[in-house]
């Protein structure tokens, strides 16, 4: 937890910009913060058919509607979009993304699906059709038991071979070059972002 707390405190995570309607918003904003991707973080929203900017929606600060959604998405540092306008002609949701998409920002659109109790949600095409597929899961304790128990196993015997030869590498880098062992680089990710990466 304090990992993926430091992560995504650290602005490491994918920028999200949430597009949806009035309507729709305070719920979505709400869902979202229950069950939010642990690579996501949401930056900002904007509401199509609100006449104001610069106000909060259930934490999330609008700072665009319709008439000024690409002026600000253009400004802003973004990697994602998450589109939830289901009551929008097909071919105006279709014109969003392909211009979205220029900007290099991957958008994510919310498909209305049902929520069966017990099942899992797939994603995917039958046909030419995008569809949701429901299929039935049931949990066997004993099996699910015996895996947590090998994947234990296996971590720990990882963590011992690495141990053993962790010391035998590093002496042989010492040897081999100056300097130390483990250093950190800076590098360019996402939209110009900088990080470190440790070797």
């Amino acid at each position: 937890k304090a990992v993926l707390k430091h992560y995504k405190t650290s602005g490491a995570g994918n920028k999200v910009l949430v597009i949806t309607t009035t309507d729709r918003g305070t719920t979505l904003m709400e869902q979202l913060r229950l069950n939010l991707p642990w690579d996501a973080e949401l930056v900002a929203a904007c509401v199509m058919d609100s006449k104001e900017i610069e106000y909060d929606m259930n934490g999330i600060t609008v700072v665009a509607n319709a008439d000024n959604l690409y002026d600000v998405a253009g400004k802003m540092a973004l990697d994602e979009v998450l589109i939830d306008l289901p009551d929008y002609p097909s071919s105006e949701r279709k014109k969003l993304v392909a211009d979205l998409q220029q900007m290099g920002v991957v958008c994510n659109c919310i498909i209305p699906s049902l929520h069966v109790e017990g099942s899992t949600r797939n994603i995917g095409v039958f046909g030419s059709k995008p569809v949701v597929s429901y299929e039935k899961t049931t949990i066997d304790f004993r099996r699910a038991l015996i895996k947590r128990l090998i994947d234990i196993v296996g971590a720990i015997v990882g963590l011992l071979i690495t141990a053993i030869v962790t010391p035998f590498v590093a002496l042989a880098i010492k040897i081999e070059a100056p300097g130390p062992v483990f250093f950190s680089q800076e590098r360019v990710g996402k939209n110009g972002r900088r990080f470190k990466i440790y070797k």
